[in-house]
């Protein structure tokens, strides 16, 4: 005891020691702001603190709470926490003094948790309430979602709960009458989703008690109301649907009614929250359906049957099963498998359609069978199998293959057989494509085969096919399968092909609507096995209306097609086919044993033989990897021909002889199968049936397949043939069905073919496809080039030899070349050792194939010879599937075939010049041979050489083709009558020749000779002719006006070598600066020339000269040139004038149209010159010449805080106007103008899918325009209107002329579209109202607007109306509108605009405007709305003379700066706003602009009367403060690096006339302005620079705010869009005054100044929680400033740095040995350098000094902690000498303490 209390007074002194030393010190530190808020110490920075720890054996005396205390921790410790054996320690705050280890633990939550959460709407209150403690957490918020059908955002959800439920509530038997559903959660104060704590009781009350509508319609008197709750995993996915019902604490009260229970409270407890739903369950199932259920059994699965309750609903899902006289039935399926595998007949289909004749007495027809809800997924049939899906239950929808069907109850599914109401037509109607009320719809039509209605007959039921999406008919509702449904024996009909359009249009198998693939209209049909195809609309129909016809003719025996043998036998000798058929022991050959498998989908059949036990199948992959698969065989043919796979095994016995086993059967040199359609030869096994007969393959108007329920398509089965007795065009099945299908086959064919002139016949691209299963392999010249292998379903492959393209399905495009080079590179490396190198490849390749312009091989050279095989295999036993189609001219092998090109001559292009050639065979010339001239599109015609010269000709691009000589015989070709000027060099090219044969030609050759050649081994020859650099020349067309002046383009058509010429030409004022144009290509021979113009013709053929390509033409190509006019009112007729010497044969005859022309023949060294010369019959009035554009730039200074435009005020702020103003300003003089508007039926199409409305809905919008533009305030323009369609001859519906708006505008409004097209009423009616209603003294113009040709006249003149009648015949109607055109008179201008149809424009260009008599006339193509809005702004600018495309640049000078609503730089907007280059974007009302208080704005000009006010007013800019905001759509750039704004008004917006147009912005002074820079500078601002009310720019020295400013704009002069560019006036600004000021740290008495206090500046309205500025008083109390960024302190050098801005200034630290000072100033810095404006708390201004330097200060005052004695006083000496004897004592007894110790021990 003693010890320790000696202890406890030692500590007790030393306490003391420390109190009475440390007293001063403490009070003299500086302390926190008292009101400053303290952050909390992280964790980190708790562990990084200095502790005091805690001693284990003081940690055993302390109780618990004083090692882990309770209370907050900026509470004091209790006092009892310091132990008296402990020597008193200096207090910490709480956190620092852990009992072991540094306090980590959170600050411990003061907030109550909540016990109620409630929820509130107008139909319902939620209340959730905690059934524990703390089940709600801590700063939660309850958030209700009502599910429902008719809120966008939640009908996915509604739906998919709809679903879950339906098969909840099945699982009792019973069904769902309606129900509601409510998303129930609590969220956290960011808003995210978080779950109850533990158990929680939620309350549901309702204002009024709820039934569901569809609980009243369906009269569920007695339903029962559960409550169902979707529970969710971790994930949010639903995982179960839970009855809630069924707990004690779920109570629901209700109210029986007679449409059903009412509900008005509901209760319930749950752990979790996601949807809920109040469900009403209508158990009455059983009384309102009978039972109908397929079960399957036997299936060695489950001990419970499989089963599926079948439903008969209708649309609405009510049932109505005993309505239609559904029986009780089950339905047995043993086994695994599907409904077909009853007895292949058996579908849902046939289940529904088997109550269709009750069905129809009530008005329903079966439509469609749906899984698990009548408004589930739509399926064809159902499956139960485990072997397929661990569920075991699938379904097939009707676009798709089997899918898993999932579900809970693991036996038992629903599937809806859903009946609708029989509608008036049988259509098919696709999804909303964005306008509920023009749906694509599609209707069918039953007719005979002479377009006669034959429904009735045929008992047809109408009904409606919903397509969802997009897409096409298939399965049940194929175009085939309808028709085939209604197919009467009793009437001897039967369903033939279906056509759309009409009766006798176009055969098509499907139809499909999918604007992704056919934007021009969406619609596409298919006709056997083609690719879709687009769908044109009809004149007559709507965009979204077509009409299909399902063709019946009298039942005939099925007919033979007649096949390439019986209707092109010399085509059909040369083609060679082969089939063979395999037998069971096919897979018990090597190939077989390696992988190369027959598969059979139905193994143990009788025909093909059992599946291979070989594990390794690397060449066949029959199930889960059905693809094509390339990889299978090597990429060259071996020496004997035939395929070769991958390891190096031969395929040679699948096509090859009869083996000793019959494993093959060869059926070889066979006829048929192939049948003409066109140049193509084709068979299609979707269209016809082939089976093989005797030594044909004979092909009948029927289709076969295995089982047409299965594979509802034809089928490939030459092996199988026909049942007796069928009949034309019908469905057929295998007899026997599946178990009697011969699948395993193979077919090859082998032909030689040519390549001909650009790989093209008759002007198409000369192809192979084919569409199919399963191998399908091409070789050509022994080179894979076509590789569809492997066991696959229909799959498509095609070669273009135009292209050299080899397209495969779903397989990456590649080309003949590069498989040429993989194939050679393949059999080089098993040759030599190594690769090829690229010369080597390049070598091989320029053999072959021909080189683009850039360079790269595309396809096969002109008239080589080439060798095509054919391989074909059926080895997946499924199905099989056959469409070949190929125009490709088949050769004899001993054929000699000679061929002739000029070198380097455009392809597709023509000539007529004729060279000679001789043919020897056994070195005999063939005088009067027997050959076949092929011309340059292909075509065949029979010739004979010259019995006495056997001379016989070619021209470029031509062939002849020798068939009588045989095989060995040797022959060879000259060329004759060669002259070295025009040919200098001629290439002769032999098919089995590596080397080609070059003959230069000199002076003395006349002929070059091939090598002697062997038939058979050489089929080919082809000669190339190069053109001498003397022998290309160009045509050269001058077109010429001999009076007056015209902007029309006059259409010139130039035929070369007998063909409009396809080419490029330039056009200029004369021949050289036509040369220095761009080339443009014409492909029909029309080229435009204006008046004065030159047109260089630059020909076909081309060669160097001198290191430069010279084009032109060969000598000897004929020519001629015709001009395309025939306007005889406006013109005399045109005059022809080849100039003497410059072509050969030169003919000429004056005359328009089809009578006058300019002919020759290129000529050797001269270009040959057309001049075609034009005369007016009356002079062109002068064009208008543009008006003055009035434009103003001012300046307003925001200093004054008066600029109502912008928040923004400051000394250094200014805003800059910049604007125009529309003209013109003087008013034009009077003009009537008609607007002619089109409003035929197909005005009623869209541009495209992009478009909301119709052409129509922007022709009125743009007429709209016309209206508002032609007719401005005091105008004396006047405007009537002329609508036409079919007849326009209804003239009530017109609009005289009028200057009243709304008349015009409501006519215009009220308008809709028609239908029929007819030119000639609409002229006729625009001239009545010309020559009736107009004067003299008046301008004339006409707007035309169409969107096609004519196709309705009257058979009248105009004078004969009234005995006149509607004839509808196109090119008729064509022709009288354009003798109609021709009776305009005394038109200014005439403007014509072909809306979305080319035809339409290139018949009002080359027809209707030259006809029309007028000074002015201008045709426009528009193709969307844009373009649209283009012509009409060109006419109306034409009219008007407006300005449009304004853009407004202006380019800031050095000093100012762009800066936003808040002053700040626009820096800032960069990262979000800025493109690719670093400029800043934006368009009309988007939010940028607002925050870069960036204005567009408009005001009227002519406020008063008089014309000069407005112009004065104009220019002091009074009309800027009532300016209203621009409605145009204005885009802006704004590039900071070059200090350039750019604002557009829009491209295609015409400015109103007197209509003021202004940008406005806002910038600030830079540091360079500055009042030496305004001494130095010297500038004046301009005249009229000053904002109303402004005074600091208009003459007054300052500095320029930009260095350049303009405007640029377009407008209409002569008929032509032209820009312009003006400069804007330069304003100026003024620097602002600069100041120094400080803050100074002084004593109260303002004394001393004092160091070391630390003041922080905060941004006001910041709850002084984080400083943007920290100041430091240095040695002369000045306070210095440093910028506090991110964890950094920026030293300023003055107080003049700190930024403009409204702060609270504070005192944080006070200086050593003085208090705090607890006030605050709020500091408003207005301008960065500027005098700060310093206020007390109370409002009170604090007034600044200005000391000797001119520095403005303000001092704050501190009072000293103490005052220090006065002289001669005690002063601290007591002090010292009782705290040295207090530290004496405590040291002698501590040193008596430890003597004692010491002794002791």
């Amino acid at each position: 005891m003693k010890s320790k209390r000696k202890k406890k007074i030692l500590a007790a002194i030393l306490c003391m020691v420390m109190v009475l030393t440390n007293n001063f010190s403490i009070l003299a530190e500086g302390t926190e702001v008292p009101n400053e808020i303290i952050q909390p110490e992280t964790p980190e920075q708790i562990n990084e603190s200095e502790t005091e720890v805690i001693p284990e054996e003081s940690k055993e005396e302390m109780p618990e709470s004083e090692v882990t205390p309770q209370k907050p921790e900026t509470e004091e410790m209790p006092q009892e926490e310091a132990t008296p054996e402990e020597p008193k320690v200096e207090e910490v705050p709480q956190e620092e003094a852990t009992p072991e280890k540094p306090k980590t633990e959170e600050v411990p939550q003061t907030e109550e948790t909540p016990k109620e959460l409630k929820y509130e709407d107008e139909q319902v209150s939620v209340v959730v309430t905690a059934v524990e403690e703390g089940a709600i957490p801590t700063g939660a918020t309850l958030k209700v979602l009502p599910i429902t059908l008719e809120n966008n955002e939640t009908k996915a959800q509604y739906e998919d709960v709809e679903k879950r439920i339906q098969e909840k509530v099945a699982e009792e038997e019973k069904e769902v009458a309606g129900f509601l559903a409510y998303d129930i959660t609590f969220v956290d104060g960011e808003g995210n989703e978080i779950e109850p704590n533990s158990k929680v009781k939620v309350s549901m009350n309702y204002k009024n008690a709820v039934l569901p509508n569809d609980v009243k319609e369906k009269g569920s008197e007695n339903a029962e109301v559960s409550v169902l709750h979707l529970e969710e995993d971790e994930n949010g996915n639903v995982k179960d649907v839970v009855d809630m019902s069924e707990a004690e604490t779920t109570k629901v009260d209700a109210l029986t009614t007679t449409e059903g229970p009412m509900v008005q409270n509901v209760e319930m407890e749950t752990e979790s929250f996601s949807v809920f739903t109040i469900t009403w369950k209508n158990s009455e199932r059983g009384l309102l359906e009978n039972t109908y259920k397929v079960k399957w059994i036997n299936h060695g699965g489950n001990r419970q049957i499989p089963t599926v309750t079948i439903h008969f609903v209708d649309e609405n899902g009510k049932n109505i099963s005993k309505g239609i006289g559904v029986k009780d039935k089950d339905i047995i399926v043993s086994g695994n498998g599907n409904l077909d595998g009853i007895d292949g007949r058996l579908t849902l289909q046939t289940i529904g359609e088997k109550y269709n004749e009750q069905a129809k007495t009530k008005g329903f027809y079966f439509a469609e069978a749906h899984i698990d809800s009548y408004k589930g997924n739509i399926t064809t049939n159902i499956s139960y199998n485990p072997n397929v899906n661990t569920g075991g239950w699938l379904y097939l929808p009707s676009n798709g293959g089997w899918t898993n069907w999932n579900g809970r109850n693991p036996v038992s599914r629903n599937v809806y057989m859903v009946y609708k109401k029989i509608p008036d037509k049988y259509q098919v109607v696709w999804a909303d494509q964005g306008d509920n009320n023009h749906r694509p719809t599609v209707t069918l039509h039953f007719v005979d085969a002479k377009g006669n209605d034959i429904s009735k007959k045929l008992n047809v039921t109408n009904r409606t096919i919903h397509i969802p999406g997009t897409g096409n008919l298939s399965g049940n509702n194929s175009l085939n399968k309808i028709g085939e449904t209604y197919n009467n024996n009793s009437l001897d009909l039967c369903f033939t092909e279906a056509h759309i359009d009409s009766y006798a249009g176009t055969v098509a198998t499907n139809i499909s609507y999918n604007l992704s693939a056919n934007p021009a209209g969406g619609w596409l049909y298919q006709t056997y096995g083609s690719d879709y195809i687009q769908w044109d609309q009809p004149s007559e129909k709507l965009p979204n209306e077509r009409d299909v016809y399902l063709v019946y003719g009298e039942k005939k025996a099925v007919e033979k097609i007649k096949t390439l043998d019986e209707t092109n036998p010399n085509d059909a000798k040369k083609i060679k086919i082969n089939l063979f058929n395999y037998n069971k022991y096919i897979n018990n050959t090597k190939a077989a044993n390696e992988g190369f498998q027959f598969h059979n989908s139905e193994p143990g059949t009788a025909v093909d033989g059992a599946n291979s036990v070989y594990p390794d199948l690397k060449y066949t992959h029959p199930n889960g990897t059905q693809k094509v698969h390339q990889e299978y065989l090597k990429k060259n043919l071996s020496k004997e021909n035939y395929p070769v796979l991958t390891n190096g095994t031969s395929l040679q016995y699948l096509f090859d002889e009869t083996n000793d086993r019959n494993e093959v059967t060869a059926y070889k040199g066979l006829t048929g199968l192939l049948y003409k359609e066109g140049t193509y030869n084709v068979y299609d096994s979707e269209r016809y049936h082939a089976q093989l007969e005797d030594n044909k393959i004979a092909v009948y108007n029927a289709r076969l397949s295995p089982a047409w329920n299965t594979f509802s398509y034809g089928n490939f089965l030459p092996f199988n043939r026909l049942s007796d007795n069928m009949y034309n065009g019908t469905n057929n099945s295998v007899p026997d069905g599946r178990g009697k299908t011969d699948l395993w086959f193979g077919m090859n064919l082998d032909f030689k073919f040519m390549q001909p002139k650009d790989g093209k016949i008759a002007d198409e691209p000369m192809v192979f496809d084919f569409r199919g299963d399963d191998d399908v392999w091409v070789f050509i010249d022994g080179v894979k080039v076509l590789d569809i292998g492997g066991i696959h379903p229909r799959k498509a492959g095609s070669i273009n030899f135009n292209t050299g393209v080899v397209k495969v399905e779903r397989i990456p495009d590649t080309t003949l070349p590069e498989l040429y080079k993989e194939a050679y590179v393949e059999s080089y490396k098993e040759s030599h050792w190594g690769e090829p190198s690229s010369k080597q490849v390049d070598k091989y390749l320029s053999g072959i194939f021909k080189k683009d312009a850039n360079g790269k091989y595309t396809t096969y050279k002109n008239f080589d010879v080439h060798d095509f095989k054919f391989f074909y295999l059926e080895r997946g036993a499924g199905a099989s599937n056959c469409r070949i189609k190929f125009n490709m001219p088949a050769v004899n092998a001993e054929d000699i075939i000679i061929s002739k090109e000029i070198e380097d001559y455009d392809e597709n292009a023509y000539n007529d010049i004729e060279f000679s050639y001789e043919l020897y065979v056994d070195n005999k010339l063939q005088k009067g041979a027997p050959y076949t001239l092929i011309d340059a599109d292909g075509k065949e015609m029979s010739k004979t050489t010259d019995p006495k010269t056997g001379i016989f000709k070619l021209k470029h691009g031509e062939s002849a083709r020798f068939s009588q000589y045989k095989e060995g015989q040797k022959y060879k070709v000259k060329e004759v009558g060669i002259s070295s000027e025009t040919y200098d060099q001629v290439t002769i090219q032999s098919s089995g020749v590596v080397d080609a044969d070059k003959h230069d030609i000199s002076d003395n050759d006349n002929s070059a000779e091939s090598k002697d050649l062997t038939v058979g081994e050489n089929p080919s020859v082809k000669f190339l002719n190069r053109c001498a650099v003397t022998n290309i020349q160009q045509l050269i067309i001058e077109k010429k006006l001999e009076n007056g002046n015209s902007e029309d383009a006059y259409n010139m058509r130039v035929t070369v070598g007998g063909k409009p010429y396809r080419g490029y030409y330039k056009v200029g004022d004369n021949y050289d600066a036509a040369m220095e144009a761009d080339g443009v290509r014409t492909e029909n021979g029309i080229i435009p020339l204006k008046a004065n113009q030159v047109a260089v013709i630059l020909g076909n053929v081309s060669r160097i000269d001198n290191g430069k390509v010279k084009r032109g033409f060969p000598s000897g190509t004929s020519f001629k040139v015709e001009e395309l006019l025939s306007d005889e009112e406006t013109y005399i007729a045109p005059h022809y004038e080849i100039v003497e010497g410059t072509a050969d044969d030169r003919n000429t005859e004056d005359g328009f149209e089809n009578s006058g022309y300019a002919s020759g023949k290129i000529t050797l060294e001269k270009d040959a010159e057309v001049i075609v010369t034009n005369t007016l019959k009356g002079t062109a009035p002068d064009p208008d010449e543009p008006e003055d554009v009035l434009h103003h730039k001012y300046i307003d200074y925001l200093g004054s805080g008066e600029n109502t435009q912008t928040s923004l005020s400051g000394e250094e702020f200014y805003r800059l106007y910049l604007d125009v103003k529309g003209v013109p300003n003087i008013k034009p003089e009077p003009a009537d103008i008609v607007l002619v508007l089109d409003y035929s039926s197909s005005m009623g199409s869209g541009f495209d899918n992009k478009n909301k409305h119709d052409r129509f809905h922007y022709v009125k919008e743009s007429a709209r325009l016309a209206v508002e533009t032609l007719l401005p305030k005091g105008s004396e323009n006047r405007v009537g209107i002329v609508w036409f369609d079919r007849k326009a001859n209804d003239k009530e519906f017109n609009v005289d002329f009028t200057n009243d708006k709304n008349t015009l505008l409501t006519n215009i409004e009220k308008k809709a579209w028609d239908s029929g097209t007819n030119y000639q009423a609409a002229f006729w009616n625009a001239q009545d109202m010309l020559e009736e209603q107009s004067s003299p003294e008046r301008k004339k113009f006409v707007i035309f607007v169409t969107d096609g040709e004519p196709y309705d006249y009257y058979n009248s003149t105009k004078d004969q109306q009234k005995d006149r009648y509607l004839v509808h015949d196109p090119e008729k109607a064509k022709e009288a509108a354009k003798e109609a055109a021709k009776l305009f008179k005394g038109l200014s201008g005439f403007y014509a605009v072909s809306v979305g149809n080319k035809g339409g424009t290139t018949f009002l260009q080359e027809k209707i405007v030259p006809a029309v008599p007028a000074a002015i006339k201008k045709v426009i193509g528009a193709d969307s709305t844009a373009e649209l809005e283009k012509a009409f702004n060109v006419f109306l600018g034409s009219i008007t003379k407006q300005i449009g495309n304004v853009t407004i640049t202006d380019t800031l000078s050095d000093y100012v700066d762009f800066v936003d609503e808040t002053g700040n730089s626009l820096e800032q907007y960069l990262e979000q706003y800025a493109n690719e280059k670093g400029i800043i974007e934006g368009k009309q009302d988007d939010r940028l602009a607002v925050k870069l208080g960036l204005k567009v704005q408009q005001y009227d000009y002519d406020k008063f009367d008089d014309d000069d006010t407005n112009k004065t007013e104009y220019d002091k800019h009074t009309g800027i403060k009532d300016a209203q905001d621009y409605t145009g759509e204005y885009t802006y750039t704004i590039d900071l690096k070059t200090k350039k704004i750019t604002v557009n008004l829009g491209k295609d917006y015409f400015l109103e006339r007197d209509k003021v147009y202004t940008i406005s912005f806002n910038v600030k002074l830079t540091e360079a302005a500055t009042q030496e820079a305004v001494d130095v500078k010297g500038t004046i601002g301009d005249a009229n620079t000053d904002y109303p009310g402004n005074d600091t720019s208009s003459g007054e020295k300052g500095l320029y705010s930009n260095t350049e400013a303009k405007i640029s704009f377009e407008r209409v002069k002569d008929g032509e869009i032209k820009p312009d560019e003006l400069t804007y006036e330069k304003p100026v600004v003024q620097p602002y005054e600069r100041v120094k000021w400080d803050i100074v740290k002084v004593n109260e008495a303002d004394t001393i100044r004092l160091k070391g206090a630390e003041f922080h500046l905060y941004q006001k309205d910041s709850e002084l929680q984080t400083p943007v500025y920290k100041g430091i008083s240095d040695e002369n109390g000045v306070v210095k400033w440093e910028k506090l960024e991110n964890n950094s302190n920026k030293p300023l050098n003055s107080s003049e740095e700190i930024e403009k801005g409204t702060y609270i200034l504070s005192e944080v630290k006070a200086p050593v040995g003085y208090t705090l000072s607890g006030k605050k100033w709020e500091v408003t810095i207005s301008v960065k350098g500027g005098m700060p404006v310093i206020k007390e708390q109370d409002g009170i201004p604090v007034k600044m000094e200005q000391d000797e330097n001119g520095v403005f200060i303000m001092k704050v005052h501190n009072k000293a902690v103490y005052e220090l004695p006065s002289s001669g006083g005690h002063g601290t000496f007591v002090y010292t000498i009782g705290g040295t004897l207090l530290l004496m004592a405590a040291a002698l007894l501590l040193y008596k303490m430890k003597r004692e110790e010491v002794l002791k021990s």
